[in-house]
């Protein structure tokens, strides 16, 4: 079995609020963070800063990695099955918004993600990240 690998963003904005977003296309993931498959080759960081642009129009530029180490394990949501690797970022700029029709994005508490469908996996995740 071919397991995917995936990647994902926690930003921060103001009182470390965390960026989410929601795609009704995609029912069943409640809130999440922004991410995504790798392309065959992709360097992971690369892939991160593709989906960030991708999903919530934030360039490289409009952001500041922190030097925290990654997050790297296993995202065992159902139906969600990954390997995925989390990178914390803090917004230097730009704005949130989103990029895909009737897609939402928000500034959300931590405690908010935690409630969602990714919860179990943002329990390991944010600890990881000095959240």
């Amino acid at each position: 079995m071919k397991v995917p690998v995936c990647v994902g963003a926690v930003i921060l904005g103001d009182g470390d609020l965390i960026a989410s977003l929601l795609n009704p296309r995609k029912p069943g993931r409640g809130w999440h963070l922004p991410g995504g498959g790798l392309e065959t080759g992709e360097d992971p960081l690369d892939g991160t800063y593709r989906e960030i642009e991708e999903e919530v129009g934030l360039t490289r530029k409009d952001l500041f990695r922190a030097q925290t180490p990654a997050f790297a394990g296993w995202n065992l949501v159902p139906g969600e099955e990954s390997f995925s690797i989390v990178y914390k970022f803090r917004l230097t700029g730009g704005i949130l918004r989103p990029v895909e029709p009737d897609t939402e994005v928000a500034w959300s508490r931590k405690e908010r993600m935690l409630g969602e469908t990714f919860g179990p996996f943002y329990r390991r995740v944010f600890p990881a990240l000095n959240l």
